[in-house]
């Protein structure tokens, strides 16, 4: 998980750490940045609807790009 970067450099980074740290304790999987890609695109706001808060239509494949790696591990039958 990412915090937007008017929350300070440190705090993200705890931020983000907690995440991690969370996932290794539980051991579970972890999308460590959804929004790659649309939240931190060139124009971060045309991927998302006009709330600001909800990507759009043409947002949700590269989401699905962000999630299918880990996502595809836990359906794979071991």
């Amino acid at each position: 998980m990412q915090m937007p970067p008017n929350y300070g450099k440190k705090y993200a980074q705890d931020f983000e750490q907690l995440f991690v740290q969370v996932a290794k304790e539980f051991k579970t999987a972890l999308v460590p940045a959804f929004l790659k890609g649309v939240a931190d695109a060139p124009n971060p706001t045309a991927l998302f609807q006009a709330d600001r808060i909800h990507p759009t239509a043409e947002a949700q494949p590269i989401m699905l790009g962000n999630v299918w790696p880990v996502l595809r591990k836990l359906l794979t039958v071991r």
